[in-house]
This record gives C-alpha cells, structure tokens and sequence, in this order.
C-alpha cells in the first residue's frame, strides 16, 4: 500500500490540531489530512465526560465515513479518555499523550511541568503514565480553564493571551522551578512565542510533533509504504469544523501549513 490509499485523520476541540497538522505535513508532505475541530463546543476541557465521549464519537463517526486508515486524537482532553473510546472503532486512535509520555519517561528528567486544560490535569493522565514507565519523575502540573478558548476565538485577543500565560508560568514556578515543561493541550504551540518570551530558560515539550511520528509509525506498522521525504508535495488537506472558519485560515499561515486546503463547516 501507499501514502496514496492511506487517508489521515485528525480530531481536536476545535483549531489546536493544526499544530499536529503541521508537524504531519513536515514529516510526510505528500499525505491526505482530513481533520475535524469541533469549535463550536470547544473547550472539551471544561465539560463533564459523557458528554466529552458523546462529542468525540461524532467526530470519529465522521472519519469512520471518510475512511481513514486512523485517526490521531490531538486533544489532549480527549485522549485521556482513549481506552473507552478505541472499543468502539475498527481504525486505530493515536493519543496526543502516550509519545510524550514515552519521551519524557526516556529522558533525565526529574522534575517536569505539565500546563493543561483542567480536565486533563484532573485525570492525572499524563502523571500516570510517566510514573509507570519512569517512577523518579516527578510531574507538576497546572490547569487552565481559559487559554484553549483564547486560543480558539476568532479575534486573537495578544494581551489576554499574554496575561494568562504568565498567571500559568506563575503558578507553575511557585510550585517547583521546572526547566522543562510538557504543553498539554495543542492549542498552546500556537502562542509558544509567548511562552518562550515569559520563560526563556524552559525547555518546551511539544506533543503535536512526537503524536505526528507516532502516526506515521502506525502507518507504516500497518503496510503503509510511505516514503518519507521521498515525494514532495502531493499532500491535502481537507479542514471541517463545527464553527466559524476564520481562526482556521489564521493558523494556516501562523503554523505555516503548505498543504493544499479546503475549510468547510461540517455537512458543508
């Protein structure tokens, strides 16, 4: 099989999947992306988990009439409710989480941070993980019920943004002086100039680019012969989303996607 037959997909809250996008689309120019942000309802974060699972399985309904060879769960909420959903599907789901779970429990790190959606940080999910796989970490981890939705809107709102990234960085520090720190909701790649700016010292853990190899490991684990760097261009992507379509075409060129794009609302 190759590249060619093999369809991507990708579901997220709303825009922050893109940056997983992105990574695909550096790594594996020449695949075909369909990706689904349910902006309308974002931030999953902040809602209660039935209704996260009924939300998620109507977008994984969605790819299942797509076809795709799998779908790669951007969200970090999300994932954290992997095993409840996988059941559920004959395609594989590739969580957000897991690869940077891996990559931190394989390095020598001792003291790590983890800023997140409430949710994720609630579920103690990524702590879980590192723990099992390298019991001397120790993770510290702060939530954040508003940066996925400032992240989201329509109008970058730069100092609200701003305000709330130091408030995170803030708490973070008082709690332990972390220099490397795990960026647990895709939305947040989008504003690491700011990240970087309040913590120049702080080595930042995208999982966007670790989920991105994953995927393409499961593909070719699959049969997928893809060829990597071997073909350039040739990839698409097809955006849907549940909401406005304004934010999207925003990252497009912030994220520097080079794919070529169709944005749709969903039904569309």
């Amino acid at each position: 099989m190759s590249v060619e037959s093999a369809k991507i997909g990708v579901i997220d809250s709303g825009v922050g999947g893109m940056t997983v996008v992105a990574a695909l689309a550096r790594l594996l120019p020449s695949a075909e992306v369909i990706y689904f942000g349910d902006s309308a309802n974002v931030p999953y974060g902040n809602r209660a988990e039935a209704e996260i699972i009924d939300l998620t399985c109507a977008m994984l309904d969605f790819m299942r009439e797509k076809g795709v060879a799998l779908v790669g769960i951007a969200c970090n909420t999300i994932s954290t409710l992997i095993d409840k959903l996988q059941p559920k599907y004959e395609f594989p789901l590739i969580s957000i989480i897991e690869p940077a779970a891996n990559y931190v429990a394989a390095s020598t790190m001792r003291h790590v941070g983890l800023l997140a959606t409430e949710f994720t940080v609630r579920t103690g999910h990524y702590q879980k993980l590192i723990r099992a796989r390298n019991d001397s970490i120790t993770v510290h981890a702060v939530g954040s019920k508003h940066l996925a939705a400032l992240m989201e809107a329509e109008r970058y709102d730069e100092a609200a943004v701003d305000a709330e990234i130091s408030s995170l960085l803030a708490a973070l520090s008082r709690d332990y002086p972390v220099k490397d720190i795990i960026l647990g909701c895709t939305h947040y790649p989008i504003a690491i100039d700011v990240f970087r700016k309040w913590a120049p010292d702080v080595h930042f853990i995208d999982p966007a680019a670790l989920q991105a190899k994953a995927i393409l490991e499961k593909l070719e684990s699959r049969g997928f012969a893809l060829g990597r760097g071997a073909v350039v261009g040739g990839g698409s992507l097809s955006v849907y989303t549940s909401g406005g379509t304004a934010t999207f075409e925003r990252l497009l060129g912030v994220l520097k996607i080079a794919l070529p794009c169709t944005i749709r609302a969903a039904g569309k």
